[in-house]
């Protein structure tokens, strides 16, 4: 059972509110009982919340998020939690008809449809949605040059040939407008190099500008690496639970080949220093070239994501 004084921070459900920094507490005392769904991350939703839509409430001490699709925006219900799930899913469903939505919930954790039973599950269609299963990576394995993948390990060598005794790597001081500005400037620099628009990258780069904005509320930490003290790789991430890291963001200077490479290996010893085993990659959102590089990391298992709709 959640605290009051947690709860009390969120509307119960039908009542929403606009997902803002004081909730974080409260959504993570909900999260952090159940494996961490990227999509149910506090740092994700709040700094990918770009247009003010997303909307919360609470339903028998579950989460329910109303998200906007990642492709088309347009507007659909989850649920993170595992108290009278039959319950909380019936009612969604009829909220659902009478607000002209489409009766189905998305992005649902397998340890939601894990806690119902076998003859609930035949009151629903349950489909599995590949393109929105996370990716868990071992820190350990990232950290082993050996258990890289062929292409992965080949290119950090490549990197570490040509920059190595030019180049550092540490922990971002995010509270230093210095670092933000050199953050910013890479980003500008990537957008220039992969020849994007503000079309193509307002998005992303408003949900990152907004993550270092928020960085201290969000405990939000970086890394880095820099060659001739100029950065040309960051990742921005949290840790969770004190063993897990989500990976939120990162950019890393595409001309200097490897860069990238060189950075997911020294990112992966320095959290697994911090007693991190595990990092959420998040999704592909089935975007081919995305896919294929995050399978490139070797995930160890995938945290699934379902559609529910009713049978």
């Amino acid at each position: 059972m959640l605290q009051l004084s947690l709860m009390n921070h969120l509307p119960v459900f039908p009542d929403f509110v606009q997902i803002d920094v004081s909730h974080k507490q409260s959504l993570r005392a909900i999260a952090d009982n159940l494996p961490p769904y990227s999509d149910f991350n506090f740092v994700s939703m709040f700094t990918w919340d770009i247009d003010d839509s997303l909307e919360l409430t609470t339903l028998n001490e579950n989460m329910v998020v109303r998200f906007g699709d990642y492709s088309s925006g347009e507007s659909f219900l989850s649920l993170l939690g595992t108290n009278d799930v039959v319950d909380t899913i019936d009612t969604l469903f009829d909220y659902c008809r009478q607000h002209g939505l489409k009766p189905e919930l998305k992005l649902v954790g397998e340890a939601v449809i894990d806690s119902l039973s076998d003859e609930d599950r035949m009151s629903y269609i349950i489909e599995e949605d590949r393109d929105n299963h996370d990716y868990i990576l071992s820190a350990v394995n990232m950290s082993d040059l050996a258990k890289l993948h062929p292409k992965k390990r080949t290119k950090h060598n490549r990197f570490l040939t040509e920059y190595g005794d030019k180049s550092m790597s540490k922990e971002l001081d995010l509270g230093l407008e210095s670092t933000t500005q050199e953050i910013r400037q890479l980003m500008a620099e990537w957008k220039l190099a992969r020849g994007r628009d503000d079309s193509d990258t307002v998005r992303e780069f408003t949900a990152i500008n907004r993550c270092l904005d928020y960085a201290s509320d969000l405990d939000v930490l970086g890394y880095g690496i820099y060659v001739d003290d100029k950065l040309v790789a960051f990742t921005l991430f949290e840790i969770i639970n004190g063993d897990s890291a989500m990976l939120h963001f990162g950019k890393a200077d595409i001309s200097l080949k490897g860069s990238n490479e060189y950075l997911q290996h020294h990112l992966a010893k320095h959290l697994k220093g911090l007693g991190v085993e595990h990092m959420n990659n998040e999704q592909d959102l089935g975007i081919e070239g995305l896919r294929k590089s995050k399978q490139s990391s070797l995930p160890v298992h995938f945290l699934k994501k379902y559609t529910i709709t009713v049978a």
